[in-house]
């Protein structure tokens, strides 16, 4: 369906949207290259089929179990490297993005996306995308510390529990510890007196 909405836009594009200039140059010359002067909206040909590719791109790799998504990660990683394209630091950010990520990931996804905005053009079609990204990844970042916040409040509240128990067995045990003095010391008392009644 993609290709067929392509193929329908370049036809458009191309009858309604191009202008040629003709003129005869000064000396007269009939072989004068022919200017041709494009409308704005076919210039966004190109970077709509590279927004086509991310949109399909996105729908692939989330689909991806994650033996095969950690390879397609280095892959894309090293790609990157070799040629620090937008497309390619797209594609990046939006494999940080993939249910799972952790702190740091989602960091990096934030600081790729931060230099798409940063260094993409105005009128770049992938904008919207790359700001939706951008915004997702904040979200997800801010549930993620939120739920790392918990997770280290649950586990203060469970140390001390575990510390309050400790206590509250330790009081036991010196409760029986003095319960069992006390019985001792009774008895010896009793021993004492029966003692001394004898003599």
């Amino acid at each position: 369906m993609t290709k067929h909405c392509t193929i329908a836009l370049l036809a458009t594009l191309w009858l309604t949207g191009c202008h040629v200039l003709t003129g005869k140059s000064e000396r007269g010359d009939a072989n004068r290259p022919i200017k041709v002067e494009t409308d704005a909206k076919a210039a966004a040909v190109v970077p709509r089929n590279d927004l086509d590719e991310l949109l399909q791109y996105w729908e692939r790799v989330r689909k991806l179990p994650s033996a095969e998504l950690a390879r397609e990660l280095e892959a894309v990683r090293v790609a990157y490297v070799r040629d620090r394209n937008d497309q390619r630091r797209i594609q990046l950010a939006m494999l940080y993005l993939q249910p799972g990520a952790r702190a740091k990931e989602l960091e990096r996804a934030m600081m790729l996306l931060d230099l798409a905005q940063r260094e993409g053009r105005g009128d770049d079609v992938r904008r919207p995308l790359v700001n939706l990204l951008a915004v997702m990844a904040g979200e997800m970042k801010r549930l993620e510390d939120g739920a790392e916040q918990a997770a280290i409040r649950i586990k203060e509240e469970q140390r001390k529990a575990e510390t309050a128990q400790e206590r509250a067995e330790q009081q036991a045990l010196r409760a029986n510890d003095l319960q069992t003095k006390l019985e001792a010391l009774k008895t010896l008392e009793l021993q004492l007196r029966k003692a001394g009644r004898k003599s």
